[in-house]
């Protein structure tokens, strides 16, 4: 008789189981996510010629070997003294080494070769020091980076 107990009991258990799994499953609902908004189609915007396209090459490149006369030139900053401009860094690519020089709020990328500042000074070596600089007439120097 006591095994006959027992079962009934176990099974009353799980009914009672099924039951509140049942009623678990019908309290859950499927969640109601808000209906996509509907995607408004921007018209292209055309330029004239008083609105100045914002990714015209010439704009991104502005002031690059361009002297306060305005004439253009292949010297990077052509108004600064060599004196005044610092090595931010370096990048190290496959096509060489590149510095990074500042002058002010102003920043250009200088290889070997290039001609900077107010002196016409040519780019002659980027080491891990700084930039060796040629200048006609003169002995070559340094310019070191900043620590």
């Amino acid at each position: 008789m006591l095994l006959g107990v027992v079962a009934c009991e176990a099974w009353d258990h799980e009914r009672t189981a099924e039951a509140w799994m049942s009623a678990e499953r019908a309290r859950i609902a499927t969640p109601q996510l808000p209906p996509v908004p509907e995607i408004i189609d921007t018209l292209p915007a055309v330029y004239t010629a008083k609105t100045q396209d914002p990714f015209d090459p010439s704009r991104t490149t502005a002031g690059i070997g361009v002297s306060s006369k305005g004439a253009r030139t292949d010297v990077l900053f052509p108004d600064t003294p060599i004196a005044s401009l610092s090595i931010v860094g370096f990048i190290t690519a496959a096509g060489g080494r590149v510095a990074v020089v500042r002058s002010g709020a102003v920043y250009r990328s200088v290889r070997q070769g290039d001609r900077i500042g107010l002196q016409v000074a040519t780019v002659t070596q980027i080491g891990d020091q700084g930039l060796l600089l040629a200048t006609d007439g003169a002995e070559s120097q340094w310019l070191l980076r900043d620590k």
